[in-house]
């Protein structure tokens, strides 16, 4: 036989070597790679941590976010009549971001506002507040360059404001205005009203007054902002125990635009002076209309 250095192992460390699990160092063995196989153990240990954790997250985020988009589309599917706008999109406005909706709760028939009743002096001054005063402003480039329809920079803009400016009303004022007008031509003249103005306000004649156009385009003016943004608040039927007879009721909730948010905007930006209409500033300012898209 052959000497050698081969010294059998003895049983206790073949046992140990038979038990001993693949990844872990022998047991009670100390070898050059005990060390490296314990730290290899805790790597293994920690990412078994990790990957579980990781695993039960991701599933738990999963389930989240199905449910979330399962739940949205029903909400959708059941309340889709909240959806507000559908088709074309909305043109733009410099005032649109101040616009804030509201609950109100209108009138009954039978209750008087301070708007109605006989032509006064405060009652024409309470309506011409709605609108004179906020009426025809003066915006900056920036607010200007995104509408659809270019408008007429302001002469001595830079003199008097600091930087060019350009002209518009909003159309609510303009239809505000148009609705006083056809109150006062139906109310006819008050008394001590200017002579100036009273053929303005006399009842409604021939196609030959020379109010018939302005008021014939207000009525039309109106009656379009009806169409363009119909108020879709429910008037419902209920029965009245008095007379015995059911009937539209109107005192109901509408959801309404913030009315004072509109009018501290067109404060903001009223004009502080009157405007030449004579006047055309030229202006180095190319419109580009933007693409509405559908």
């Amino acid at each position: 036989m052959i000497p050698s250095d081969y010294e059998p192992l003895r049983l206790s460390e073949e046992s140990a070597i038979e038990k001993a699990p693949p990844t872990q160092p022998l047991q009670g063995v100390e070898t050059p790679y005990s060390e490296h196989y314990a730290s290899i153990s805790r790597r293994a240990r920690l990412f078994g941590i990790f990957f579980s954790f990781s695993f039960v997250f991701n599933l738990l985020f999963i389930a989240s976010f199905a449910a979330s988009g399962w739940s949205t589309a029903m909400v959708l599917k059941r309340d889709e009549s909240w959806v507000l706008w559908r088709g074309a999109k909305p043109v733009y406005s410099p005032a649109a971001k101040v616009l804030t909706h509201e609950h109100k709760l209108s009138k009954r028939f039978t209750q008087v506002s301070d708007y109605q009743g006989p032509r006064t002096y405060e009652r024409d001054r309470l309506w011409a507040s709605l609108y004179m005063p906020y009426s025809w402003v003066g915006v900056t480039r920036e607010l200007a360059k995104p509408m659809l329809n270019q408008t007429e920079r302001i002469q001595d803009d830079i003199k008097i404001m600091g930087e060019p400016r350009y002209i518009l009303d909003l159309d609510v004022f303009h239809q505000l205005h148009c609705l006083d007008m056809i109150r006062r031509k139906l109310k006819g003249p008050r008394e001590g009203e200017d002579q100036e103005h009273k053929p303005h306000f006399a009842p409604m004649g021939p196609a030959d007054d020379p109010t018939y156009d302005h008021v014939d385009h207000c009525i039309n003016s109106v009656r379009e902002a009806l169409m363009c943004n119909p108020d879709l608040t429910p008037v419902v039927w209920q029965w009245d125990e008095a007379s015995q007879k059911s009937g539209p009721k109107i005192d109901v909730v509408h959801t309404c635009a913030n009315f004072n948010a509109i009018q501290e905007w067109g404060k903001k930006w009223k004009l502080p002076y009157h405007i030449d209409d004579s006047v055309h500033v030229h202006d180095d300012w190319t419109h580009s209309p933007p693409n509405l898209g559908s």
